[in-house]
């Protein structure tokens, strides 16, 4: 684990770095200070070997297929079938976890969202080797499953590991209190830990070329931002010329315009990584984060903690964010002022906080506000607090 903590550490992951997603970006800053003989990632990976890998880590690859890949054909039948699939990837899940840990000899165990057998896995594994075990919840361990037979099963097996579980964490008040709700004990709040490159060294300049505003978005397209991304680009194209949107993300032209996502306003560029992306975040006249207004949705937004959220408010740029109301995302910049959040799913609000984000005084406010609490994602914050947890937790279960 990190180094502050000392503990030998398993983490149970579906995403692990280098891995390009959010999730893995926050465990390789909290375990950026571990090695390869106090941190043991095990993990999916379908493509074979991982290339750069992290020096300071040892990896276990488990190359089958998730668990959450197996469809529910109508019938009962097939819904006992899927269930035995379930139970049985558990178990194997679990049984391949045991045999890492009697080899790399743990003192405690870390499993995270994402997959819906790795934290009963987990919960199995820690039990019989008589370890404590800890969940990170990168999304609500239940509510991230669409409705069906998935959540179901999840909510299930979150009424037996949540007795077993020496402690949780999560990125969010909101996500702790449904924790809360559930299982009658509060998660660890711990911020999405960013990378120290993130954070902004000089003053923001607007427009620097006296061209169209430039709004930036960074990071993957689908149903999540889709329509709130275009709800901008119609507020843009009642101004044509006057703001151009930027998307730097894996998905390409294709796939935005499959999502209603086309217009001479927006500018797609391919999805890059490390200090590169942080540069042109940072270089932005204004950042936009997106969520869905989809009711359908609405128990998983409420939740929601982007890991761009971080990214954004250390940039030392103006944020613009388009999501509901009742989630966090729209509430944390609300509550802080450190960005300008528009929660009505139409176009002319959006263009309003465009125009207010052109007042010199406002954007700094906005912008010095960030600063504050972008400290709460700093790599040292989360690595403290998540340290202080494991190993206050750990001491009187050992």
């Amino acid at each position: 684990m990190n180094r502050s903590c000392g503990l030998r550490t398993i983490v149970v992951s579906c995403s692990v770095p280098p891995a390009i997603t959010g999730q893995a970006a926050v465990l390789g800053n909290l375990f950026f200070e571990a090695s390869p003989e106090n941190c043991l990632f095990i993990t999916d990976d379908w493509g074979g070997p991982r290339e750069g890998k992290l020096e300071r880590a040892s990896y276990k690859i488990i190359n089958r297929p998730p668990a959450s890949v197996i469809t529910v054909e109508p019938g009962l039948h097939n819904r006992f079938k899927q269930t035995g699939h379930l139970l049985k990837a558990i178990k194997e899940r679990a049984d391949i976890i045991i045999s890492a840990a009697r080899e790399f000899k743990p003192d405690l165990m870390v499993a995270c969202t994402g997959s819906v057998v790795d934290i009963p896995a987990t919960a199995y594994a820690a039990a019989r080797l008589r370890l404590p075990f800890f969940v990170y919840m990168f999304d609500d361990p239940v509510m991230q499953w669409s409705p069906g037979r998935l959540r179901k099963f999840a909510m299930v097996f979150e009424r037996v590991w949540s007795k077993l579980v020496a402690g949780t964490i999560a990125p969010n008040e909101y996500l702790a209190d449904k924790i809360l709700q559930r299982q009658g004990r509060s998660p660890v709040v711990i911020r999405n830990a960013v990378d120290p490159n993130a954070f902004g060294k000089e003053e923001h300049q607007w427009n620097r070329e006296g061209r169209a505003i430039r709004i930036v978005y960074t990071g993957s397209v689908y149903w999540a931002q889709a329509d709130a991304i275009a709800n901008l680009l119609r507020a843009i194209e009642l101004e044509p010329g006057k703001y151009e949107l930027h998307i730097y993300s894996a998905q390409n032209e294709a796939v935005l315009e499959s999502l209603g996502l086309k217009s001479p306003h927006l500018f797609h560029h391919g999805f890059i990584i490390g200090e590169d992306i942080y540069k042109v975040q940072q270089q932005a006249d204004v950042l936009f984060l997106p969520l869905t207004f989809s009711q359908s949705m609405r128990s998983v937004i409420e939740t929601a903690s982007p890991q761009k959220l971080g990214e954004y408010v250390a940039s030392g740029t103006p944020i613009l964010v388009h999501a509901p109301a009742n989630s966090f995302v729209s509430q944390f910049f609300i509550r802080n002022n450190c960005g300008v959040a528009v929660t009505e799913p139409s176009a002319e609000p959006l263009l309003k906080a465009l125009a207010y984000l052109s007042d010199e005084r406002a954007r700094d406010s906005i912008v010095q506000n960030a600063r504050v609490v972008a400290v709460d994602f700093s790599r040292e914050h989360a690595k403290a607090k998540f340290g202080q947890l494991l190993s206050a937790s750990a001491s009187t279960l050992t």
